[in-house]
């Protein structure tokens, strides 16, 4: 049995006013879907920044233990 023939065999013995519950509920669920989705590719272009700011060598030297003691709630 396929998933629609699942959904409309169950769809078939909700209860009289159910229905518009769950469609409601669908219709919900499907708008936060493609809501998520059309925010997922929007994707901001790369070097909307460049040369406002420079990173230093230091950027990429190891954390004093004490920062890190921070972070790990130490």
């Amino acid at each position: 049995m396929t998933h629609i023939n699942y959904l409309i065999k169950e769809i078939d013995i909700l209860p009289e006013g159910e229905f518009l519950l769950l469609w409601q509920s669908m219709q919900e669920k499907i708008q936060a879907v493609s809501n998520n989705k059309s925010t997922q590719q929007e994707k901001r272009p790369y070097g909307l920044c460049k040369g406002e700011f420079v990173v230093t060598d230091a950027f990429f030297e190891p954390l004093p233990p004490e920062m890190i003691d921070l972070f790990n709630g130490l």
